[in-house]
């Protein structure tokens, strides 16, 4: 067995996780599921715990909300990616494959700025739904060939955001996206960084460290090593805790008043995912509050969520 990152043949097992049994690299501390589960499990698991029966309206009035101004943060966080591409492929106008479209705000507010967008989800529901509320274009793509969606060389920008720790095989998805890279293209990726303060401090109980829906557990170092392997060059890296995940999944009272409400027989509240300007808004994030600055010393790299901008490195094809 060797790691999928950086080749080590140091890889022993750990503790397992959630019945699932895991694998850790000496080398690069990258951390996976092994064996992996098969293809139908991973849909049955998806079926179960992301279709569910008012989808439709779910993700039609998540994209309203989107367009009245709601989800500032993820807007914000759009426009950093983009302008990043921007920078580096030096074009105003971007050719986009996102991989992993989810409810579609990612194609939706890029073709809205007047870029050629192309999204891909696994899912046929979200696919099908998606595309009746967004403007822009999701494919069903269960099988990973890229070939029927863009052509080779197409894309000025390839984004997953947080998917690469879903995919049964990532050599394969990074084996499509070269071919369909443009040479002067970015590579976005995005996922759950699992050397951050709180996965160290909370160990399995990081709400992050759930097999079978996350497979892979990739830090910096592993990351960096698994692009570079791939054949890519990395331009940027950094991690960080953002208002539209990780700072309410992880640092928020709602979980717990959930729970409280759930007792009384009343409706759970939903992450609001928005800049905390209200009342309410800062009382729920209390325990960033408090560990704040701490996470200011624990450095650069002590945030959630991992990102690494990379592109092909010259020849590399």
């Amino acid at each position: 067995m060797k790691c999928i990152c950086c080749n080590s043949s140091e890889v022993v097992p750990r503790k397992s996780l959630r019945e699932y049994k895991m694998f850790t690299c000496s080398n690069c501390s990258f951390e996976f599921v092994y064996p992996l589960p098969s293809t139908e499990e991973i849909e049955k698991f998806y079926n179960k715990t992301r279709v569910v029966s008012d989808l439709k309206e779910i993700i039609k009035k998540s994209i309203e909300d989107f367009d009245k101004g709601g989800w500032a943060p993820k807007r914000d966080w759009f426009n950093k990616v983009i302008n990043t591409a921007k920078k580096y492929t030096k074009k105003e106008k971007l050719n986009i494959l996102e991989i992993g479209s989810g409810y579609g705000y990612f194609i939706h507010y890029t073709t809205k700025l007047g870029h050629t967008a192309i999204g891909t989800e696994v899912t046929a529901s979200y696919t099908e739904i998606g595309n009746a509320a967004i403007e822009g274009n999701i494919f069903y793509v269960p099988d990973g060939n890229y070939d029927k969606v863009v052509e080779n060389n197409w894309a000025d920008l390839v984004y997953l955001e947080h998917v690469l720790e879903h995919v049964l095989e990532p050599d394969q998805i990074m084996s499509q996206i070269k071919s369909k890279i443009s040479p002067n293209g970015v590579l976005h990726i995005s996922v759950p960084n699992s050397k951050s303060f709180l996965a160290k401090v909370m160990g399995s109980k990081w709400p992050w460290a759930c097999p079978p829906d996350h497979l892979y557990y990739y830090n910096k170092k592993a990351l960096t090593a698994f692009l570079e392997r791939n054949g890519f060059e990395v331009l940027e890296s950094y991690a960080g805790d953002y208002y539209f995940r990780s700072i309410y999944q992880m640092y928020s009272l709602i979980p717990y008043i959930n729970f409280l409400r759930k007792l009384i027989k009343q409706k759970p509240i939903n992450n609001p995912y928005r800049y905390p300007r209200r009342l309410g808004d800062i009382f729920n994030l209390l325990p960033y509050w408090i560990l704040f600055p701490f996470l200011k010393l624990m450095g650069p790299f002590s945030g959630n969520d991992l990102t690494v901008i990379s592109r092909l490195k010259p020849g590399t094809k």
